[in-house]
């Protein structure tokens, strides 16, 4: 009975010295306020004892206990974001709730609570026509906008059957970042844009690295050595024609430079007509499609490949007002499954995209026929060709890695005549520049290592996966 007593005299001194200071209260978000994305809690810094934490609940639901770190810049109360799209939480009335915990004998006590009660919405809050949305660029000559790119390679062994996005033992894996910028050099009339795309340094420097095929050690690129693509755009990203500039040196003799560094990552195109959510349609991935031997012959540098379009959904993302669109293509066979899928947000406010993100994935069970050795493990991140007899037909333009003929891919390219002679094109994880596949890259850094096609264990199916995310700088 003494120490039941003890215990209540030493909580109730708690709540004491925090009504000596502030009461713990949440200050925002405001009661009845309407919400979305992240939303920033606060509560007064001072109404949280030295040792409280906080409980956090969403519609009576518990999220997280987290020690109240974060300051906001006046220092006067802890904040806390609630990212309601990462927690999936939907549209509609939302109590949110916080807890003030302490801990006693080891044993944590609630001795505080505070709640709001908001409106979350990420997607109801978007208006659309009855007729539908017709989506399309707008091109603004003089304007650039700039994408950071962040690709994750991984490849790994799944048991057979496992479902798409099945994570197993992984053998190789590597991110890489990089910066393409899609500037606006000319409108026409109707609306077309001639756009030029190129790679750019990081912020504040006038270099960057890249490994390119053949090479075991990235290679430092300047300014100087990046030149641009050409392509006129319709307002829908379907292109009606694409060029490498030619470089006319003092000699007189034309051609493509054969040092410099192409990018080449065509814009997703949009549905033709005016869509709701749920809507779909015949669809394309625009699979580059380049050959610096014949660069200067080039009316196009893209291929499109079929596909189904459909409208996700409408979501706000950073502060912008999207309509979340998905391309997807899968086919297969006994021995292998090769799928890809872009979802897109299409920022409405500006007419542009925010946020693309493509996934490629590549199942293969059994021996790869025909593939000999796949190649290095990642002298060129993206894998040497097989030396084998190809591995058979690709399916719509896909390939096996490291087997067959090139496929399209996400481009950088390089023609490098000190090292390979003119013509040759250099590629990154990001694919070729022929062909009309989308070839992921097999491999990861140079380590040294070998992998064999053969090598896929009893039960088990290899899977390549890559991830190319790409969102716009603010």
């Amino acid at each position: 009975m003494k120490r039941a007593f003890c215990t209540v005299l030493a909580i109730a001194s708690w709540v004491q010295l925090m009504a000596q200071n502030a009461p713990f209260t949440i200050v925002r978000p405001a009661d009845g306020s309407k919400v979305r994305e992240t939303v920033r809690i606060d509560v007064p810094k001072y109404s949280v004892p030295s040792g409280g934490y906080f409980g956090v609940f969403v519609n009576g639901k518990f999220i997280e206990a987290t020690m109240p770190r974060n300051y906001d810049a006046k220092g006067r109360f802890y904040t806390y974001n609630l990212d309601t799209k990462k927690l999936q939480i939907p549209d509609g009335p939302t109590k949110i709730e916080l807890a003030l915990y302490v801990d006693f004998k080891d044993q944590p006590r609630i001795i505080d609570r505070s709640s709001v009660q908001v409106t979350v919405a990420n997607h109801s809050s978007i208006s659309i026509p009855p007729s539908g949305l017709q989506l399309r660029y707008r091109f603004n000559k003089g304007t650039a906008a700039v994408y950071d790119i962040v690709e994750h390679v991984e490849v790994s062994d799944v048991p057979v059957g496992a479902k798409a996005g099945a994570h197993g033992s992984i053998l190789e894996q590597y991110d890489e970042k990089l910066r393409v910028m899609y500037a606006v050099d000319n409108v026409f009339p109707g609306g077309d844009g001639l756009i030029r795309q190129q790679a750019v340094s990081p912020r504040g420097r006038d270099f960057f690295y890249a490994v390119l095929e053949g090479q075991s050690f990235p290679r430092r690129f300047t300014d100087d050595d990046i030149a641009p693509s050409y392509a006129r755009l319709r307002e829908d990203g379907r292109e009606v024609f694409g060029a490498i500039p030619i470089a006319t040196p003092f000699d007189g003799v034309g051609g493509v430079s054969t040092t410099n560094l192409y990018l080449n990552i065509p814009l997703p195109t949009l549905p033709q007509n005016p869509v709701h959510p749920g809507s779909n349609w015949p669809s394309n991935f625009q699979v580059p499609n380049v050959d610096l031997n014949i660069a200067t012959e080039l009316k196009s540098l893209v291929k499109p490949v079929s596909a189904r379009g459909e409208f996700v959904r409408l979501e706000w993302e950073q502060g912008h007002p999207c309509a979340v669109l998905r391309n997807s293509i899968a086919e297969g066979s006994t021995t292998a499954h090769q799928q890809m899928s872009e979802d897109i947000w299409f920022a409405l406010d500006m007419r542009q995209i925010f946020r693309w993100k493509r996934t490629i994935e590549i199942t293969e069970t059994g021996a790869p026929a025909g593939a000999g050795n796949q190649g290095n493990a990642g002298n060129n991140r993206g894998g040497n060709r097989g030396t084998g007899n190809g591995g058979g037909r690709g399916n719509r333009g896909f390939k096996r890695p490291g087997t067959g003929d090139d496929g399209g891919g996400d481009t950088v390219l390089q023609d490098d005549a000190d090292d390979e002679g003119p013509g040759r094109v250099r590629r990154n994880p990001r694919g070729n520049s022929s062909g009309s596949g989308t070839r992921p890259p097999t491999g990861g850094q140079n380590r040294g290592e070998q992998r064999t096609g053969a090598a896929i264990p009893a039960g088990q199916a290899r899977k390549v996966t890559l991830t190319l995310e790409m969102t716009l700088e603010r």
